[in-house]
């Protein structure tokens, strides 16, 4: 999807596809639930949803800010190159590729959770560091759960086409104030660094502490619907040193 260049158009865009990251998240916390239902299933209808997707917002969040924080920064410099064609795409193809990986996490520990009753923490590199037969396993894994490789597939897919990018030309020349061009992306850049770090941190108050995994607990009836709250990215990078 294209919208015309303007002063705000890449600040725009921006907006729009985490947006789109959003509803990514939100489909694949979808699946995880339909793929695990048997063993989340149990005092589901108790839960807060309120609650719940409290929690799920917060986490989502957190993730999708440090995941796409080049991507952000990128968009929103305060410096006119940004509005060239190969600069564009180039920051288009670092969203989706970053975004495919996080799709494919959550997808994948949708399977995993069956071993493991919980979100997948970095941990998970080092215990099979010593397995031989691992190639074997994702095999046999991959050809039974093909389904969420089409499902994968689908949402790159349907990211690639809804990715929202600035079209036109918007050169120093024709802008009739360079002075208002460079305020805005100032100010927009400026008001990123703040709502991101307080999003990545989980809260704005000095009381707030970065969340944490554990943090997940307090929207939840089981620890092990924490992992429905969760998203796998959050939970990879949050316990890597």
């Amino acid at each position: 999807m294209k919208i015309k260049k303007t002063y705000i158009s890449s600040p725009l865009a921006l907006i729009c596809n985490i947006a789109l990251a959003y509803l990514m998240y939100g489909l694949c916390r979808v699946i995880y639930l339909a793929e695990n239902w048997s063993a989340l299933s149990e005092g589901f209808d108790t839960l807060s949803f309120p609650e719940a997707l409290k929690g799920c917002w917060m986490f989502d969040t957190s993730a999708i800010l440090y995941t796409n924080a080049l991507y952000a920064v990128l968009m929103l410099l305060p410096l006119h190159l940004k509005e060239r064609e190969w600069w564009q795409q180039t920051t288009k193809w670092i969203f989706i590729l970053v975004n495919t990986l996080s799709i494919i996490a959550n997808l994948a520990d949708a399977v995993y959770f069956q071993y493991s009753g919980r979100r997948t923490t970095a941990s998970v590199f080092e215990q099979f560091s010593h397995e031989n037969n691992i190639g074997d396993v994702l095999q046999v894994e991959l050809l039974s759960h093909w389904y969420l490789i089409l499902a994968a597939v689908l949402m790159t897919a349907a990211m690639i086409f809804l990715y929202v990018k600035p079209h036109g030309t918007l050169n120093l020349k024709m802008l009739k104030s360079r002075l208002l061009y460079y305020t805005i992306q100032v100010l927009c850049f400026g008001l990123y660094i703040p709502l991101t770090i307080c999003g990545m941190r989980g809260g704005a108050t000095t009381a707030v502490r970065p969340i944490t995994i554990s943090n997940a607990n307090q929207y939840v009836n089981r620890p092990a619907e924490a992992a429905l709250v969760l998203n796998t990215p959050f939970s990879l990078l949050r316990t890597t040193n």
